[in-house]
C-alpha cells in the first residue's frame, strides 16, 4: 500500500502513468501527485560543466534542458547559482533598462519571471511563482538591489507591478501582439 511522501495519507488513487510508464498516484488528502518507487538521476560533471558553458553562452533554458536531458527545474537552480557566483559588474547609465517577462511552467499555476537586460539580453533574475501580487513581490525581492535602485523597468504586465516597481523607474508598454501559429 502506497503513501503519500507529502503528508503521509493512506488516501491515495491511482492517477495514470508518467511518461516511462510508471504508475503515478494522486493524494486525495493534500493533492500531491507522486510516483510509486522514484529514480533520482544523478547529473555527471561533464554535463553538468556543458550546462554552465551552455548557459553562460545564452542557450535557452529549454535547450538546455532537452540537450542535456535534465529537468527545466534543475536548469533554473543551476543558472542562477551561476548567476549569483559571477562577479558583479556595475550598472550602467540612465539609459539602463529591464524588461519583465512572465513565462507560464510546466506545471498548473507556476509561473516564471524574469527580468532580462535589453542591451545584452542577459538574464539579471528569475523567480518560479504563482502569477498573484505576492509572487510579483517576491520576484521583485529576487531582483538584485544595485539594479532595483538604478535601473528602468519595462513591462506589458502593468497591474501586476503597480505597487512594486517605483513610478520614477516603471516604463509601461502594450503587450506584445501575438502570432497565430497555423
Amino acid at each position: 500500500m502506497e503513501i503519500c511522501p507529502r503528508c503521509g495519507s493512506g488516501q491515495i488513487k491511482k492517477n495514470g502513468h508518467i511518461h516511462n510508464q510508471k504508475q503515478n498516484f494522486y493524494c486525495k488528502e493534500c493533492g500531491r501527485n507522486f510516483v510509486e518507487n522514484p529514480e533520482q538521476k544523478l547529473v555527471s560533471a561533464r554535463d553538468k560543466e556543458l550546462s554552465i558553458r551552455m548557459i553562460e553562452e545564452k542557450i535557452s533554458f529549454r535547450a538546455v534542458s532537452r540537450i542535456i536531458g535534465v529537468s527545466l527545474p534543475w536548469v533554473l537552480k543551476l543558472a542562477k547559482e551561476v548567476h549569483d557566483t559571477r562577479v558583479p559588474t556595475e550598472v550602467p547609465d540612465e539609459s539602463y533598462q529591464i524588461e519583465l517577462q512572465v513565462i507560464r511552467g510546466e506545471e498548473e499555476g507556476q509561473w516564471i519571471w524574469v527580468a532580462i537586460e535589453r542591451k545584452t539580453d542577459e538574464v539579471i533574475s528569475y523567480h518560479i511563482d504563482s502569477l498573484t501580487p505576492e509572487g510579483a513581490q517576491r520576484f521583485w525581492n529576487s531582483i538584485p538591489i544595485k539594479h532595483r535602485k538604478s535601473a528602468l523597468f519595462k513591462s506589458h504586465l502593468g497591474e501586476a507591478f503597480d505597487n512594486i516597481v517605483p513610478d520614477a523607474q516603471r516604463i509601461n508598454s502594450r503587450p506584445r501582439p501575438t502570432r497565430k501559429v497555423s
